[in-house]
This record gives structure tokens, sequence and C-alpha cells, in this order.
């Protein structure tokens, strides 16, 4: 150390300000490589979790797609009337009618079969009893009775009348003679006249690799794994099988662990680090669970610091004349790249960087972080049109789907026949329903004028008039400027009908029951009241008819309405329940008198 202090105290000054400059530059390169590698490791970590976020909502998306699908199909078979019809008949009656079994065979072999061509459901099975002959089928039909002697009968009673969903196993198929993996749900049918009753089981089966193929998408590291576990830890389905059993023993305890959220943790699973986060599936009791190596972020951080060795080697051997002017270049570059970086976490996205050009590593990395802006403002462009398009679809899988033409030259037969025989009562009702079912209709538009939503409800008293000899009185209120205003189609008739069946419920059979519907303007909104003067409700009751707990009925058509004005107009905008003078019940509905694009 000492004879290096007398060298250069004895050294030219050309040496000492070479040395000076080589000392100022390795200590600026070491210090800026330091910088930027620990930063860009943190830009990295970020993207890297960035993606694995999207490709965790992309895969949470599609399964609450594939279970909403499922469900979906559950419900319309459980009350479908044929469904109904052919199982609700008692053995006595059925047993022995070996051609009114086969009747019923065919009909409910083409309404699963249409279910499955426009659904992507993989098979749907019945469980019947084993009177009928067509119990043993194993394609479609499956015999009830051994099928309650199984370990998946259990669980479906255990739930207490829910449906179970069942992790995959291979189902046998008699018409094709082989095994498929599939993942499937279990629910009960039961007799709608009589809802204590149990007349079947159904299973709606999805394939197993669908769901596989989607979670391998959703991986978007090479020694990462994403998965799903129900709540006795049985495995629905994973992006890696043999990643999987390796980390066996890590899994087990990040499942005794418990208490994972959504957003990211760090976990050490059979010795190494990973960032974990899990999300509970709704509608199921599936839990989606990603775990990302930190190991990943190490591999990454040798192609960061391999381009900063020839950057320091440059610099060092051009710093006795040119140290200066490349660090005061190098610091404002990197200052420069900064301030854009941080315009992006400020959510500035749509930038263009500029650089002199030079095409160097820092080059090479404002383009890549120009890339990195580009790519990103795209992907936030596709998620807007993407969220757009999942509102509309929401939208539209609320409104039911009937063949005009096939139900007007139906009423328009029942309407001659009825003149035929002079049944000018039957002529009436025919009359009515055809005017009833064209609104309702409405060529498939969206959304219809406030005079045919009253016309709507004026053609429905009408009909249930005639069955209760003129027991209802329609009173409609509403000012003629906002006759022609928009609404959203299939509002206002569904609220009078539930005012009906709920206004109707206990009372005597010469009791009259008064509705109205007024309207009125309020600022930049319209408001409508329908109240009846029926039996009214608790205010626990109004409560429930708008919350989640609304159970299948008008309740839940009711909730429908609810959020269907919600996801077009906007969360302010929607139905109120209150009690009236008449001791009945009022709902007001409010909307925009202007239309705006549902974002």
């Amino acid at each position: 150390m000492r004879k290096l202090s007398e060298y250069f105290s004895h050294a030219k000054i050309r040496t000492k300000m070479l040395l000076s400059y080589i000392t100022i530059l390795l200590t600026a390169v070491i210090t800026i490589c330091f910088l930027m590698y620990f930063y860009t490791m943190q830009i990295y970590k970020d993207q890297l979790l960035y993606s694995a976020n999207q490709s965790f909502g992309q895969a949470k998306e599609f399964l609450g797609y594939r279970i909403d699908s499922v469900l979906y199909v559950s419900n319309l078979i459980r009350v479908n009337e044929s469904v109904q019809s052919a199982l609700s008949k008692q053995p006595e009656e059925i047993q022995e009618d070996v051609y009114e079994q086969y009747t019923d065979m065919r009909v409910l072999e083409n309404y699963i079969y249409s279910i499955c061509n426009s659904i992507d459901i993989y098979q749907i099975s019945l469980y019947v009893p084993d009177y009928l002959t067509y119990s043993d089928q194993e394609v479609l039909f499956r015999n009830l009775n051994r099928f309650q002697e199984t370990e998946e009968y259990d669980r479906l009673l255990d739930a207490n009348d829910a449906g179970v969903w069942l992790s995959p196993r291979e189902l046998y198929s008699a018409d094709t003679n082989k095994t498929v993996r599939v993942i499937s749900y279990l629910q009960n049918i039961k007799d709608i006249s009589q809802m204590s009753k149990t007349v079947g089981v159904q299973r709606v089966s999805v394939r197993s690799s669908d769901i596989d193929t989607m979670m391998e998408k959703s991986n978007i590291t090479t020694s990462g794994i994403v998965w799903i576990e129900n709540k006795d830890g049985e495995l629905i389905s994973c992006s890696n099988a043999a990643i999987y059993e390796e980390m066996g023993e890590g899994i087990a305890k990040l499942r005794e662990e418990g208490g994972l959220t959504e957003n990211w943790e760090t976990k050490v699973l059979n010795g190494e680090t990973y960032f974990v986060r899990g999300e509970d599936i709704e509608k199921t009791d599936w839990k989606l669970i990603a775990a990302l190596p930190n190991q990943e972020l190490f591999q990454a951080s040798s192609l960061v610091l391999k381009p900063l060795i020839p950057i320091f080697c440059i610099l060092v051997i051009v710093a006795a004349v040119m140290a200066i002017f490349f660090s005061r270049m190098i610091t404002s570059r990197i200052s420069r790249l900064a301030t854009q970086m941080e315009a992006v976490e400020d959510h500035i996205v749509d930038l263009t960087i500029e650089d002199e050009g030079i095409d160097d590593e820092i080059g090479h990395l404002f383009q890549s972080f120009q890339y990195m802006s580009n790519r990103l403002k795209e992907l936030m462009d596709r998620e807007y049109e993407n969220g757009k398009a999942v509102k509309h679809a929401e939208l539209k899988a609320l409104q039911a789907q009937i063949n005009p033409h096939f139900l007007y030259n139906t009423l328009d037969l029942i309407n001659w026949e009825a003149l035929d025989c002079g049944a000018d009562r039957i002529t009436k009702i025919s009359q009515a329903l055809a005017k009833f079912y064209k609104l309702s209709l409405n060529k498939g538009k969206e959304f219809s004028r406030i005079k045919d939503e009253l016309a709507h409800v004026e053609y429905y008293v009408m009909i249930q008039n005639f069955r209760y000899n003129d027991r209802i009185k329609l009173n409609q209120s509403v000012p003629k400027e906002l006759m022609e205003c928009e609404i959203l189609h299939i509002v206002l008739q569904p609220l009078v009908e539930n005012s009906f069946v709920h206004g109707m419920a206990g009372q005597s059979e010469t009791a009259i029951l008064q509705l109205s519907i007024d309207g009125y303007a309020q600022g930049e909104d319209i408001v409508l009241e329908v109240a009846d003067s029926g039996c009214g409700m608790s205010q626990e009751q109004m409560e429930m008819i708008l919350g989640e707990q609304a159970k299948e009925g008008s309740g839940y058509g009711v909730r429908n309405i609810h959020m269907r004005i919600r996801l077009v107009y906007g969360e302010e905008y929607g139905l109120k329940y209150f009690k009236n003078e008449w001791g009945g019940v009022t709902v007001r509905i409010r909307f925009p008198k202007e239309r705006k694009e549902m974002r």
C-alpha cells in the first residue's frame, strides 16, 4: 500500500488524472450496474407477476364460464316439463306401459341432445328408477337404484339438496364402449308439485382434458405450476402433473397452512422459494392456486448481467479521455428512461420514447421498454374490449329464446278453431296471448318504448282476468311525453306478475286486487312505480327479493331485472321496494332518460 502511495505521488499528472478518472468511472459503473441489475430485476418480477395475474384472471374467468354453463344446463333440466312429466309418473302408471316409456325416453333423448349440441357440455346423464326399461342404457340414462349404493350418492345426500362437484374420474359410455375422464356436477331432480320428493338425479359432465388444456395455457413459467383442488384436497386439474407430483410434500404443507389470498405471498416449498396465490372459485368448493418459482428471477438476472460486462470494459479503456462525457451521457439517458418508467407506473402507457439512436445496450433497453409500453397499451385495450363483450353476453344470457313463427301459427290456429266453435272467450284469450307474446319478442330488440311495456302489462292483466273473473283492477298513469322513451325490454310485466302472485296469495276468491303503474320524470331520470293492494311483505322479504339469496321463481326474476338495469345503466339505477298506503307493496324503477353506451 505504501509503495502504491509513493508511486501515485511521484507519477505524472496525466497518470494521476487517468487513474482518478478510472477510479471514478469504476465506482460509477459498478454502482450503475448494480442499480440497473436490481431495478431490472424488480421490473422483471413485476412483469412476471403481472403476466401471471393476467393468466390467473383469464383462467378464473374461463372456469367461471364453464361452471356457469354446467349450472345453467342443470337448472334447465330440473324444471323442464318433459323431464318432470317422465320422472314424476307413479310406478303403477308406467311400469307396464312399454310404449309410453319408449315415448318418454325419445322425448328426453331429443331434449338432452339439443342441449349438448348448443352448449359446450360433454355428456348429460339422468339416473332414473329401475322400473323404467331404459334405466340401464348407460349413456343418457343410468340406474338410480344402483347409483344410490355409491359413494357419489352419499356425497350428494350430505349436500342437503345442493349440487355436488366431483373430482375427475373415468366415466363409461355404452355407445362408444370407452371411458372418458370427466368432471361432473350432480344434482337431485325434485318433483315440482311435491318438492320434498326426489324423482331422479342428473349428472352434467365436461371433459377433464378441456380444463387441463386451459390450465396448461395459464402457466407462464417453465417450472411453475397452476392447479385446482377441492376442499378435501382432491386434485381437479393442474398445468403439469409431473411438477405437481414432485411438489407433493410442499403442496401438502401449503394446504395444511391454508390462508392463501388473491395477493402474491412468498412461501418455501420443498426447500425452494415460490410466489404463491390462491382464490376460491365461486359456486364450487374449488380453489385455484398458482406457484411461481423465485429461481426463474435469478435465471433472468444472468441475462441482465451479461450485457453490463462489455459496457464496463469499454468505459474503462476510454476512461482517460471520455470518462466525464460517458458518465454524463449514460446518467442522462438512464434518467430519461426512469422518467418514462415512472410515467408508466402512473398508468400513462401511450408513450413515444426517444433516444439518440445509439445502438448499444442502453439503446436496446429503450427499445425493449418502448415495446413493453406498446404491448401494455394493447393488453389494456384488449381487456377493455373483453369487459364490454362479457357484459353484453351476460345481458343476452338473461333473455329467453322463442320461435315466433311457430308461436304465432299455433295461436292463429287456436283462434280460428275457437271461431268455428263459436267460443268467443277462447278467441279473445288467444288474441290477447298473441299480442302479449308479440310484445314479448319485440323483434329481438333489447330496448322497447314505455308505451309498449305498458301495453305488455295490459295484455297480461287481461289474460289473468279471464282466469280470475275480472278481480284485477289496473290503473296506469304515465305522462304522454314519457311514452316514447326507451327502457330495457320486459321490465314492467315481471314486476306486475310478482305483485299479482304475492298480492293474491292468501286472499279470498272474491277479493279485488288493485294494481297501479305511475310514471314521472325526475331530473335526468325516469321513475316508474308499480303498486299493489295485496297482503304486503315484511322488510326482510323486501330486502331478500333483491339480494343474493333470491331463489328461483318470481323473486329470482325480479333480481334479474334489478341486475340487468344496473349492468346497462350503472350501479346508481335499479329497483327499490317499500310499503304503500294500501297496505301492499310498491316497487320503484329508476333509469336515465338518455341511454348511454355500456362501459
